[in-house]
């Protein structure tokens, strides 16, 4: 089943960057944001992914406190 090995390893989990969910690297998909040398990949969940998510959407939480 995947995420069983991450649930013992640390090492195998990441944080998605849309929502912040400690994940299983299984179940993560990698963005490459940025180009060049400013080029990186981020860590972002299926969920996210298909809700449009984006490197320069604002943060959830400056969402909520500017409301």
């Amino acid at each position: 089943m995947a995420g069983e090995k991450a649930k013992e390893n640390p090492t195998l989990q990441a944080a998605c960057e849309g929502c912040g969910t400690e994940l299983s690297v299984e179940l993560l998909r990698g963005v490459t944001l940025g180009t060049g040398r400013e080029r990186r990949i981020s860590a972002v969940c299926h969920p996210c992914l298909e809700k449009g998510w984006s490197a320069d959407a604002p943060e959830p939480e400056a969402v909520a406190e500017e409301a």
